[in-house]
């Protein structure tokens, strides 16, 4: 024995093959400076360039969505709400999209993220919104997370997510749970 004590590499944070809970295990990031997606329908549609894939290490751990979306409300009625709704779409590799937040099952009244009261048609509306999201996706395998937009209105008013005024970004982390 030379008396040498050393880590084993199986090693980590003092717990033999295995992270602690809220380790953070890997982050991803995507950052949008220019183009831009524009709706007017009232039905989500995913923002083809605020996409995101991460494979996770364990079936046990949580995916942290963080988003910064600037959005910018181009026409709408006088006197009426101009607004726009976000959500969050995930898509497992092999599967189908589907719905993992948005403010309407986030138990929101008004099933809008950003919006802004207008008094006349010429008034344009511009912000940065932030979105955020703690998934139990259950697998170890690639998963691909993407941010949608909607219309809040009925009467389809056009909202985009411009980048070229603002960027646009999204971020995924993996924490050990």
């Amino acid at each position: 024995m030379s008396g040498i004590i050393g880590k084993s590499p199986d090693m980590r944070s003092g717990v033999i093959g295995a992270y602690p809970d809220g380790h953070i295990l890997q982050v991803l990031h995507n950052n949008r400076t220019s183009g831009s997606f524009s709706t007017t329908s009232t039905t989500s549609a995913a923002i083809s360039d605020l996409v995101l894939s991460i494979t996770p290490k364990y079936t046990s751990s949580k995916i942290y969505i963080l988003s910064n979306v600037h959005v910018y409300v181009t026409s709408h009625s006088a006197d009426a709400w101009s607004a726009a709704r976000f959500g969050i779409s995930r898509t497992i590799t092999g599967g189908s999209a589907s719905t993992i937040w948005n403010s309407a099952n986030a138990g929101v009244t008004d099933t809008y993220t950003f919006g802004q009261y207008v008094t006349d048609t010429t008034s344009r509306e511009m912000g940065r919104t932030t979105i955020s999201h703690l998934d139990s996706p259950s697998t170890t395998i690639s998963t691909s997370y993407q941010i949608t937009l909607a219309s809040s209105q009925s009467t389809g008013y056009n909202v985009m997510s411009d980048y070229s005024h603002a960027y646009s970004e999204i971020t995924l982390m993996e924490v050990a749970g």
